[in-house]
This record gives structure tokens, sequence and C-alpha cells, in this order.
């Protein structure tokens, strides 16, 4: 062949390999695309099935809406937090969603969706509040990111939260909290006022007990006895006030018997008509047949006088009624939120006293504040007040509900526990001891020295004669040195060394059969406490009359 020829024939072979090879190299390309296609189409068939089980999956539910505000996709979770099938709400409008939120959260959850503007915004909303299915209220955070779907059209994906149960958890916890500083607070005053209460009746004692005395040596038509009764008279006042201290502190003297209430509240309300008359009219709608109440008459009658007082300063001149009403409740059916003084209530049924006006009424603020000592609304304070209520209504087991709005009226219902249909068995007469007279020697142990000197004057003028200690230490000293000449011992509970309570223990062991009278500012049932079934002989409350002293160490003599 010629080169000529073998040239050509080189050349053919050549541009056929060269077509071949771009034939191969398009297939290749195509199969590449082919599967590049096979992989994005996995590719996005995993993604969907990893976003499906994600979203059924989840606790949490997840919502879609279209750029037009309709829900377009809802999981399976939305039953488990709000009570709906996703098919009972998918084709809604999101207007219609915002009608489930909460009305104090409604405006604020708007904002904050619209400051969605564009794709891929996020959006962390502050916990909103919303209604299931079933009526409960929900706490949800929730989060919300804005993107495109496949078509191209912006929507809206939101995630909600359900923090109802940590929520309510740090409610209860900042509730116990709260619970435990009320709880001190009132514990500080309640010491406070009865330490002040314990030294106020040291003093009270001897002006009273003096007044009584000079009553009894002074003529009929003395000048004096009139300023001698005036003090008298100013002297029992101060010590109704320190018992509404010691009632506040929970240390009150209380002498309890069964109570109707119906009856007590009218013939208590019926002393304060003159007071009220011209500002408002008493209405009384008073159950007949409640079960009785165990209660302190003279502190229930504070109480219902505190009530009344407080409502009178509460209504304008002229205004409408003051609601006095009683009745019967059953504790299941008391709303916990308007309780004061006590979170629980023991079951069972209580009696109540209402008292209802339609005065200025009171806000948040000053719900908060009215049971504090000496708080007032008024230009000079009255004293306990409230404090004292609230007191004497938990010392009786009882509470509170307080329900008032500004500028419409308040609502104080007293819960006191029902006694049933009992009556307090007779009481034992006093015995008449002004012209009694005894013998043999009485040991009396008090720190004060006024009292010392009251109780001293008093059994001495009853021909009984008296050695006086300062405290504790000194008369175990003094009756150990005679056990058997003294016949009675008066002890102070609060003395300086050697306290009441141990100077009643030592005095025992030396005779087991010392009779002792206990002496104290505070009530019987606090003091009386530690003497518990040791034969104490009787307790003596300061201030006291010196009758009173002498009723009890005549009887102790004649008991013998």
């Amino acid at each position: 062949m010629s080169p000529e020829k073998e040239e050509g024939s080189l050349r053919r072979d050549d541009q056929k390999t060269k077509a071949e090879l771009i034939a191969e190299l398009e297939a290749m390309r195509t199969a590449a695309t082919s599967r590049d296609s096979d992989r994005d189409t996995l590719a996005l068939r995993e993604s969907e099935e990893r976003y499906r089980i994600v979203t059924e999956i989840s606790r949490d539910a997840i919502t879609v809406t279209d750029e037009s505000g309709k829900l377009i996709f809802a999981n399976s979770a939305m039953e488990t937090v709000f009570g709906f099938k996703p098919e009972e709400l998918l084709g809604t409008q999101i207007q219609d969603y915002f009608d489930l939120l909460h009305p104090d959260d409604r405006d604020r959850y708007v904002s904050q969706l619209q400051s969605i503007k564009q794709v891929g915004d996020t959006v962390h909303y502050d916990p909103l509040r919303a209604q299931c299915k079933d009526g409960r209220w929900a706490w949800v955070r929730v989060i919300g990111t804005s993107y495109l779907s496949a078509s191209g059209r912006p929507c809206i994906l939101e995630v909600n939260q359900d923090i109802t149960e940590q929520v309510e958890a740090a409610e209860a916890k900042q509730k116990l909290a709260e619970q435990m500083k009320e709880a001190q607070r009132l514990e500080s005053l309640g010491v406070l006022a009865g330490g002040i209460a314990h030294d106020f009746n040291n003093l009270l004692t001897p002006i009273l007990g003096e007044a009584s005395l000079g009553l009894f040596d002074l003529s009929e038509d003395s000048p004096l006895r009139s300023r001698l009764q005036r003090i008298q008279k100013a002297a029992h006042r101060a010590a109704a006030l320190t018992n509404q201290m010691l009632t506040y502190s929970g240390q009150g003297q209380a002498v309890t018997e069964f109570l109707d209430i119906s009856k007590f509240v009218e013939e208590t309300a019926q002393l304060l008509e003159g007071a009220v008359s011209g500002k408002a009219e008493l209405v009384f709608d008073l159950a007949d047949g409640l079960p009785t109440v165990q209660a302190d008459a003279s502190q229930l009658s504070q109480v219902v006088m505190n009530l009344i007082i407080n409502a009178t300063d509460a209504i304008q001149e002229g205004a409408g009624p003051i609601v006095l009403r009683t009745g019967l409740v059953d504790v299941d059916n008391v709303e916990s939120k308007f309780i004061v003084g006590s979170d629980t209530l023991l079951p069972g049924s209580y009696v109540y006293l209402e008292v209802i006006d339609d005065g200025c009424g009171m806000d948040e603020r000053l719900q908060s504040k009215i049971f504090d000592p000496f708080f007032t609304t008024k230009f000079t304070g009255r004293g306990l007040g409230l404090a004292a209520v609230l007191g004497i209504v938990r010392s009786h087991g009882g509470a509170i509900e307080l329900d008032s709005v500004l500028n419409r009226g308040t609502r104080f219902r007293v819960l006191l526990p029902s006694a049933g249909n009992r009556e307090l068995p007779g009481v034992l007469e006093n015995y008449p001891t002004e012209d009694w007279r005894g013998h043999g020697i009485v040991l009396v142990a008090d720190d004060d020295a006024g009292v010392r000197d009251l109780m001293k004057d008093t059994l001495e003028r009853a021909g009984m004669t008296v050695l006086c200690c300062h405290d504790g230490r000194e008369a175990v000293e003094v009756f150990r040195r005679q056990p058997d000449d003294i016949r009675i011992v008066v002890l102070d509970r609060t003395m300086p060394n050697i306290g009441g309570e141990g100077a009643f223990d030592q005095i025992r062991r030396i005779r087991p059969d010392a009779h002792i009278i206990l002496v104290s500012g505070y009530s019987e049932e606090r003091a009386a406490q530690y003497f518990i079934d040791k034969g104490l002989d009787a307790f003596l409350h300061k201030p006291f009359e010196p009758m009173t002293l002498l009723e009890h160490v005549r009887r102790i003599l004649e008991s013998e």
C-alpha cells in the first residue's frame, strides 16, 4: 500500500475512535446523571422518612402553617399535648388557633409571630397558655421558624413543648417559699408580741391588784373610790389589749364554751348599732339550727366587732348595708385561693360568719397587708385590729376567707370548726373570799417586786404568813429548810436562775404532795403543758384580781 493510502486509512480510524469515544462519554455522562438522580431521590426519601419519624416520635406538638395562615400539618403529639387529633385542626386558620390562647397571652403571641419576616428567621416565644380540648390550660414553650416549601411557598413551622408540670412545680416551690417566709414573719412577730404582752401583764398585775385592794379599804362614800375604779377599768382594758397581743402570737388565754354563732353574732352586733347608725345599716341573715362552735366568747366578740368596724370604715356616708350572715359549709366547698391564715383546713364541716359591705374594696397589695399588726389606711392606727382577728381565728382552728374587689366591696368569711350540738357542763360557783381568813405559811416566788408585794399584802390580809423569794433557786432553798411548814407554794413560771418549771420539779422531789400554784403572763394552755399529769394545783393568769388568788388558796386549803 502506498503511503498515501495508509495515511487515509489511519485518519478514518482516528475519526471513528473519536465518535465512539464521544458516544461513550455521553453514555457515561447519562449514566452518571442517572446515578446522581437516584442518589438524590434516595437522599430525599431518607430525609422525608427521617422527618416523618422525628415528627411522629416527638413529644412536642409540631405544626406547619402556609402563607395564608392555614394549618397544613400537625403531628400526633397534638392530641397528647392539647387533646386535639391532627385531622381536627388541619385546614383551620391560624386566627382560630388564636382563640385557644389565654387572653393575657394572645397579643404577645401575635406580636412575636409577626417578628418572623424572612425565610430562616427563628423566634423563641415567651411561655404562654393554650386551652386544651378538655378546657384545661396548658403552659407551652414555642419555637417558630420560617422556610420555603418544595413548591417555593413560605411556611412557618412551630414546635410546642408542654411545660405545664415545670411551671406548676415552680409555682408550688414559690408558694412554699412564700409560706415559709410568712410563717417566719408571723413567728417573729408572735415572739415579739408575746414578750411585750408578758412584760405588760407583770406591770398590770400590781396596778389592777392595788386598785382593787384600795377599793376594799375605802368607805362607800369616799371620793377616791371613783378614781380607783377608773384605774381599775383602765387596767382591765390594758389587760384586754395584752391578751389580744398574746392571741396574735398564738399564746392567748382562751376560756372556751359551746356557742350558737347566730345568736352570739346578733347579741354582739347590737352593741355596735349605735356606732354604725348614720353610716350604714346592719342587715342580719342568720341561719337557725346551726351546730355549735367551741370558742372563747370574749375573743370571738373581738372578731365580730373588728369586722363590723372595718366594714363601717370601708363604706361612704349613707352607703349600702353591712350584711351579717351565718351558715354551714363543708371544707371541700371552700375556695383555697381566698383563704388567709391557714393553707389547709382539716376535713369536716365549718360554721361561718360573713361580714359583707359594698364599700371601697381593696386591691391585691392592700389585701396582702391588712392582717399585719398596726397596719391601717386611716390617719391614726387602731392597734392590732385584723391581726388580732386572724390570731384569734387561727387559735380556734379556723381560717378566714377574704374576697375583695376595688371600689365594689369586701367579704370576710370567718370559718370555725363545727362542734356539733353540745353544751358545756355546769360551772362551779366562785367562793365568796372577801371575808375569808386562813392560817399557815405561803411561799411566793416571783422576780417582779410589784407582783410579790401584791400577793404578800393580799395573803397577809387573809391571815396567812408569807415568805417571798425573787427566783426559783431561792424558793427551793427556802422550801428545803421547812418543807412541812409551808402549806402552799406560788411560783411564777418565768424567773431567772431557776424558772417555775425547774423549781416545781425540785420542790416535788423534796415533798411529793406539796401544793403548788403556777402564775404566768402567758395562757394556761401554753404554761400548763409542762405540768400535764404532774398534779399542778392551780393556775393563775396575770394580771389577776387579789380575790382570785385568795379563791385558789382557799380551795386548796379546804380540800386537805
